[in-house]
């Protein structure tokens, strides 16, 4: 389970419980607009907000699950990215009401993060190549679907 395909995009399915999950970064903020969760920067001089994706501007922007966490099956394991999505699966919240937690309350946050430790789950993934930095080359899983295991 821990090697990633090989080829260059490749969906694989895996059974596996979650050990860790970065919390750090957790969210980033993300377009507003109806099917569109491209990420946002401030513009330079103003209130507003630019999608990469949609090139909108935005007043305002909606926080977006982005996090990597470890899975294991029992005999191996195999860092995944996490999508919005399937934040809101895992976690039962949106990434806006975790944002306003991990700002009220970090004793709350944590257990709620803690909640889905060891609990068991059919991931589909999806492998991309990523090039990071000029010449390095990672395969990078990142679930596209979450179904809990009863």
């Amino acid at each position: 389970m821990g090697r990633i395909p090989h080829n260059s995009s490749e969906l694989f399915h895996i059974v596996a419980a979650a050990t860790a999950i970065s919390s750090d970064p957790f969210t980033r903020p993300s377009c507003s607009r109806k099917n569109c969760d491209g990420k946002v920067s401030k513009m330079a001089r103003s209130d507003k907000w630019r999608c990469e994706r949609c090139k909108q501007s935005l007043p305002h922007f909606e926080q977006c699950y982005d996090f990597c966490f470890d899975v294991s099956d029992g005999i191996d394991h195999i860092s995944l990215q996490c999508t919005n999505k399937v934040g809101e699966i895992l976690l039962g919240t949106s990434a806006n009401e975790m944002f306003k937690l991990w700002r009220a309350n970090r004793a709350e946050f944590g257990k709620k993060i803690d909640s889905v430790k060891n609990k068991y789950y059919v991931f589909k993934c999806m492998t991309t190549t990523e090039q990071p930095f000029k010449g390095t080359i990672r395969k990078v899983a990142s679930v596209i679907t979450a179904r809990p295991i009863e």
